[in-house]
């Protein structure tokens, strides 16, 4: 079951966090290095999904970050249709997990 949370992973300046002020600040997990999780780290995303998930799935997930590895938080599979819809740009991108 999906939650209201929106994890936007780079939600601390720029895009992504004109994105946090859009959706709302209460309903958004920011993950940047600055929180505490650096993308491109496959163990703080490791840790950073597993905490998160722990409520259940978030109801999007939003890439704002010019470098990230999506499989490193086990939302994004091969099994997952959703795995090749946030690939790594600078502009970012908005997808909903299935």
């Amino acid at each position: 079951m999906a939650s209201e949370r929106i994890v936007v992973v780079g939600g601390l300046s720029g895009i992504g966090r004109a994105v946090v002020v859009a959706l709302g600040e209460p309903r958004c997990v920011v993950w940047s290095r600055r929180t505490g999780v650096d993308a491109t780290n496959e163990r703080d995303v490791q840790r950073a999904a597993q905490a998160l998930l722990r409520d259940g799935a978030p109801w999007a997930w939003v890439h704002a970050v010019g470098d990230f590895d999506e499989r490193s938080a086990g939302l994004f599979t091969e099994s997952n249709p959703g795995s090749a819809v946030c690939t790594t740009t600078a502009a970012g991108c908005i997808s909903r997990p299935t």
